[in-house]
């Protein structure tokens, strides 16, 4: 037999026995099939001793699917796999000043299928998920890590299902997105209005134009902005925003009439007076339901803009979430990059309003 194949045998052996010692260490020191190939001097898939004796495969067709408040993992079988494993770090710090905090960690093992539901989840938190094939010989080989969120997911009451129509990212973020017209139908034409979200049941305002000039391209122009002000909120505290802190920075401003201030409330009034895409129930959005928009695989912006276009003009984005100690402050989401922040009512940022839509259309 070459001496040189010998060698190789030799180290193979001795890197096994070496691995299995090594029960209980930190994940990051897990190998994948290229840390294998590299310490063997053997490339995935080298036959050692005829057919069927190959280096092991990384997980195949791995299939992440957001739920409320969990997550739905598969992926390929291994027919040389004795079990399975999976990995989850999270919620993933998104502010600068939780950076310093350690991430959970958690570790689910020895499971009989490749396939698990993770719960008890936060909706609108990133988290970080690998997957392993665990071979008796040579201990567990992962894929690299995945980003993935918890979404707010709608039941209707019936049987819990939402019409998928329209089109479908078959990415991590799961979206499922359909074009809707004035007239409140499904549209492919390039002056749609709103966007539904078949998978939460909501329908959002679609921001028009964006040009870094306020105003000059109607009510729902991209470049306008707005303090925040509720006069109906029920948050304990007494201040419910500011009503009209700068002037004209939105369309139809005019001094003196609080119908036209570049407020959230004024907006959400007027809004519904024009009756976008044929309804006037629309909201200023919940901080959970604004960052089930976020697509955490882009980012300036982090959301589709396919769908959602403008969206870079205007970076922060106000929710109907004051915060809970905070008597003058409520919570926004920075779509240029994905995180959700405290802003001062009188602070001037951009509005994109909601409407619960489970069955407008079938």
């Amino acid at each position: 037999m070459n001496k040189y194949f010998l060698i190789v045998i030799i180290a193979l052996i001795g890197f096994g026995l070496w691995w299995q010692s090594r029960t209980g260490d930190e994940l990051g020191a897990i190998p994948t099939v290229s840390d294998i190939a590299e310490n063997t001097g053997l490339e995935e898939g080298f036959d050692l001793a005829g057919p069927g004796n190959v280096l092991p495969q990384a997980p195949q067709n791995i299939r992440l699917q957001p739920q409320s408040e969990g997550i739905d993992i598969a992926w390929q079988e291994d027919a040389n796999a004795n079990h399975y494993g999976v990995w989850l770090r999270g919620p993933i710090p998104q502010t600068q000043a939780a950076e310093q905090q350690p991430v959970p960690e958690q570790q689910w093992a020895g499971l009989a299928k490749p396939a698990l539901r993770i719960e008890h989840l936060w909706n609108g938190a990133l988290y970080e998920i690998r997957v392993a094939n665990n071979h008796a010989e040579y201990g567990p080989v992962t894929s690299g890590w995945f980003l993935v969120s918890p979404i707010y997911e709608f039941h209707d009451g019936g049987n819990g299902q939402l019409n998928q129509t329209g089109a479908r990212s078959d990415g991590p973020a799961s979206f499922d997105f359909v074009k809707i017209d004035q007239q409140g139908m499904p549209t492919e034409a390039n002056d749609w209005t709103c966007v539904r979200d078949n998978t939460t049941g909501l329908m959002w305002e679609r921001k028009v134009g964006g040009n870094y000039t306020i105003g000059d391209e109607g009510l729902f122009d991209a470049d306008d902005r707005f303090s925040w002000f509720e006069p109906s909120s029920k948050s304990s505290q007494d201040v419910v925003g500011a009503q009209d802190s700068h002037g004209a920075v939105c369309a139809g401003y005019q001094a003196g009439v609080p119908a036209t201030y570049c407020n959230s409330h004024a907006y959400v009034e007027r809004v519904n007076q024009a009756a976008l895409c044929g309804f006037q129930d629309w909201r200023l959005p919940t901080v959970d339901e604004l960052m089930g928009l976020v697509d955490y695989g882009r980012v300036f912006p982090a959301i589709n803009t396919d769908y959602f276009p403008g969206s870079r003009y205007g970076r922060f984005y106000w929710s109907a979430t004051p915060a809970a100690e905070c008597s003058y402050s409520a919570w926004y989401v920075y779509f240029l990059h994905g995180c959700s922040e405290l802003g001062y009512y009188d602070s001037a940022m951009s509005v994109r309003l909601v409407r619960n839509a489970p069955r407008d259309f079938e």
